[in-house]
């Protein structure tokens, strides 16, 4: 038998053990008939052109379709799909590259849908002359869908690539375990550390009071917190994720869990309870390597040097670890974390998919035997971690509870497509667990604004009112990325440096979550005395006004939120006002706070108001103090 022939029944013995008998297909061609439908996409900085090549056979020992690239063109060949929306499907495809450039070809279909395009990730076969094999699992085809296309790219490279034997067919998931994909509910809204504003080295205590407090009345329950087993000198260059980071290294006495308690204590002020809490990394002490271990060839370059970490010289000390962390916060943290995104070069994780499947298994041992109670996440990995590690160590399965999933995507359908996709992937290996979406955000592959504040807000709130609700329906825990950032794409707040503004989306959030609605609860509130203009170093009156608008005594707690440091106020100044009681029908609670701005508030305008944390419903009033 030949090798072409063994090859193509490989792939249709594989399709027939996932699918049971072969279903028809909704594309097939060994491109005996031509090109079957393929033509340049796109393309620039070259030329390309497409053939049948009778001279590569692929696999199954019919032509192939050969790709020519010229001037290190970037080049997109593909197809129209015939595949009705919401219709899953299976897609295999042989490639083989003779490029220059490209480690991959990579292979994806592209859904066009009225809230933009959802791209699915099919795979990638190297840049080899020898056909290799690409099966893309279980994908399904986005409800919203209006046209597929099949898509087949290089970058920036020349020279060529073959493409044959390409099949897509229906696919399914056996009901036992589709049955699990959707949440019990209902909901645990998530922020991600709100006390943490990303990209201030020495954050303002006033500014992340004022985050706290306006990620409470937007409706989220728990913080999702950050810590790492070993000693801040070893981030380099980490302004972003660096302050979130609490340190747990030893101390003579054992380990200081002071930073993870004190966090805790902090975020109960405000109402917020743990959600799943991330354990990541271990200190040199324990593994006797530094940065300077590190190979000068490590995937990643720059990225993997910020903080790497290798495993420990003895395990039982990690072991230890574990059981005395899990020990000390029982019946207060239940959800762990196992790391955040091992498998990126930004994590510093050395060693590859089987060194995290032992930190896992580790990891849930010691912790179940200090809290049988809590739960223990795996990271998010991605499917191809997830499959080495099951095909390797098949009980590794036994080692979590649940899955974690970060869905980053332009659009809503993007984001439930990711969901599904690790969905369907634990189902291909016989296992369905619980979702855990630790980390949620329309990122779109954009860090800069290139439209005005206002249209981007409008859009990002779309997005958070389309896309939230199908984060609820695939998971009960779903945590926001994240509370501020500097530009109006990535956070509910936009960071301005000296204070905090309140985005569209920020509002928005509010009705997904039902907690903070535009008439707010049954308690008002109002501020009132800020004039249009305030000079630095004159003094203004704030009045903070609340107001039970009900039939019914309401418990509240009147949290003044934006008196922050530029206008003259201390976290201590600012914590006199807070209040904690109950309003008769009708009664009101009324406060006076008086500010100063100072040099640092010049030429901003200085959002500052009144939250109400009311069980029946939140209340945000904002107004705009301008300093010239």
């Amino acid at each position: 038998m030949s090798k072409h022939r063994s090859l193509v029944i490989v792939l249709c013995l594989a399709l027939t053990n996932a699918l049971g008998a072969a279903p028809p297909a909704f594309y097939l061609s060994d491109f005996a008939a031509g090109e079957s439908g393929f033509r340049t996409i796109y393309h620039y900085y070259g030329k390309s052109d497409l053939s049948i090549d009778r001279e590569k056979p692929g696999p199954s020992g019919g032509p192939s379709l050969r790709t020519t690239l010229t001037g290190k063109t970037k080049t997109m060949a593909g197809i129209n799909l015939p595949v009705p929306p919401g219709q899953r499907v299976r897609i295999a495809l042989a490639g083989a590259a003779a490029l220059s450039v490209c480690d991959k070809i990579n292979v994806a279909v592209k859904c066009i849908t009225d809230g933009g395009d959802v791209w699915l990730d099919v795979g990638a076969f190297p840049r080899t002359r020898a056909f290799g094999l690409v099966s893309s699992g279980i994908m399904e085809i986005p409800s919203a869908t209006q046209r597929a296309y099949l898509f087949v790219f290089a970058q920036d490279a020349t020279g060529v690539f073959w493409v044959a034997d390409l099949s897509v067919r229906p696919a399914d998931v056996p009901p036992e375990l589709e049955a699990q994909f959707d949440a019990k509910g209902p909901t645990v809204w998530g922020i991600n550390d709100p006390l943490v504003l990303a990209y201030h080295e020495k954050p303002d205590a006033t500014l992340s009071d004022t985050s706290a407090k306006l990620m409470a009345a937007v409706g989220f329950r728990v913080a999702r917190l950050w810590t790492w087993w070993g000693i801040r000198d070893q981030f380099k260059h980490d302004i972003n994720q660096g302050g979130a980071w609490l340190m747990l290294d030893r101390t003579k006495a054992g380990y200081d869990f002071s930073p993870l308690e004190q966090r805790l204590d902090q975020l109960a002020y405000y109402g917020l309870a743990p959600g799943p809490v991330i354990v990541h990394g271990t200190p040199v002490w324990a593994s006797g390597k530094t940065v300077a271990d590190l190979p000068a060839d490590a995937p990643g370059k720059w990225r993997a040097r910020r903080r790497p970490f290798w495993p420990p010289r003895d395990w039982a000390e990690y072991d230890r670890f574990v059981f005395e962390l899990a020990s000390r916060f029982k019946g207060r943290v239940r959800i762990w974390e196992v790391m955040n995104e091992a498998n990126t070069p930004d994590s510093g994780l050395q060693g590859g998919h089987r060194m995290y499947a032992e930190y896992l298994r580790r990891f849930h041992a010691a912790a179940k035997r200090a809290d049988a109670g809590c739960t223990v996440l795996c990271g998010r990995i991605g499917g191809d971690w997830l499959g080495r590690m099951v095909a390797e160590t098949p009980r590794i399965v036994d080692s979590f509870d649940g899955m974690v999933c970060h869905p980053y995507a332009g659009t809503a359908e993007g984001s439930l497509a990711m969901v599904r996709r690790l969905q369907f992937a634990m189902a291909g290996l016989g296992f369905v667990k619980p979702i855990y979406i630790t980390e949620f955000n329309f990122f779109g592959g954009k860090w800069q604004d290139d439209k005005p504040g206002d249209v981007l807000q409008r859009e990002m709130a779309g997005r958070i009112r389309a896309g939230a609700p199908l984060m609820a329906k695939v998971s009960d825990s779903v945590s926001w990325w994240n509370a501020t950032f500097k530009t109006h794409r990535h956070g509910l707040l936009r960071d301005e440096d000296v204070c905090l503004r309140p985005l569209l989306q920020f509002w928005e959030f509010g009705k997904v979550t039902g907690r903070l609605t535009p008439g707010g609860g049954p308690v008002k509130a109002r501020v009132e005395g800020v004039s249009d203009k305030a000079d630095v170093g004159s003094q203004v009156a704030v009045r903070l006004i609340a107001t039970n608008t009900s039939d019914q005594p309401q418990a509240i707690r009147f949290w003044p939120v934006g008196f922050v440091t530029a206008l003259g106020m201390s976290t201590d100044d600012v914590r006199a006002y807070d209040w904690q009681g109950t309003l008769a029908p009708g009664a009101q609670h009324t406060v006076t706070i008086r500010v100063r701005p100072t040099p640092a508030a010049a030429k901003h305008t200085m959002p500052l108001g009144l939250a109400i944390i009311n069980a029946q419903g939140n209340a945000v009033a904002m107004r705009d103090l301008v300093v010239p």
